[in-house]
């Protein structure tokens, strides 16, 4: 079987996939920071799409997986195929992480409509509303080494240092309102912070996928010039 055009539907398709992931995140966040219960509903919109797309992109990966495996009496040549041939298993890596970044947007979204049911709350906690700027642009990092191909960005994702001093700030606002508020809103933005923050932890392990396929792509490259 010829691989290459199936890893060109298995990429297009990974493509799709982050991009409902990211509007998802994008529309939690929203719908938090505004205190906006339609872009909260929003959230879910492409859970049915994303479904589809998960399924065709894990058939997919089982079907190339196998080809992976390089002879080792293969030639330049075919070296710098059997390379691409590693995609796959940072395919299926990237696929749980937006998975995983779809569930945890979704929850913010339900944790967020809780909260607007108090008519009087709006978000105070200046230090999560960045978090939440800083997920969705860790995401659009992702997006762009992913459709580029350039492990530049992933780089950037990884070498972000701004993320866990925004969430112990986040937590410590929160934890401190605890004392002059409510428990419960306390509570429901404690959840959120503890999505955003596994958000951010899924856009490690996608950027870490992504450079582990650019990263041999590289080399391959540089044995055939050789």
């Amino acid at each position: 079987m010829d691989a290459q055009p199936h890893l060109q539907v298995l990429r297009l398709y990974l493509l799709d996939m982050s991009k409902l992931s990211q509007r998802a995140v994008d529309y939690a966040t929203k719908g938090y920071r505004l205190g906006s219960p339609e872009f909260c509903r929003y959230v879910r919109r492409g859970d049915h799409q994303l479904g589809e797309l998960r399924r065709n992109i894990t058939d997919l990966c089982q079907k190339l997986v196998p080809l992976g495996l390089a002879s080792s009496e293969a030639t330049m040549d075919e070296l710098a195929v059997d390379t691409e041939l590693r995609f796959p298993q940072s395919a299926l890596r990237i696929c749980d992480a937006l998975q995983a970044t779809c569930t945890a947007s979704a929850e913010i979204a339900h944790h967020t409509m809780l909260l607007l049911e108090d008519s009087d709350w709006v978000p105070r906690c200046e230090a999560l509303e960045k978090v939440c700027y800083l997920v969705n642009r860790l995401m659009c990092l992702c997006i762009i080494a992913l459709f580029k191909r350039e492990s530049q960005h992933a780089e950037a994702v990884l070498q972000n240092n701004e993320g866990v001093r925004l969430f112990e700030r986040a937590l410590h606002e929160l934890r401190g309102d605890a004392s002059r508020r409510v428990a419960i809103p306390t509570a429901l933005e404690l959840a959120i912070a503890n999505s955003l923050k596994q958000i951010a932890n899924q856009t490690n392990e996608i950027a870490e996928a992504i450079i582990f396929w650019l990263e041999d792509r590289r080399c391959a490259a540089s044995i055939v010039r050789r």
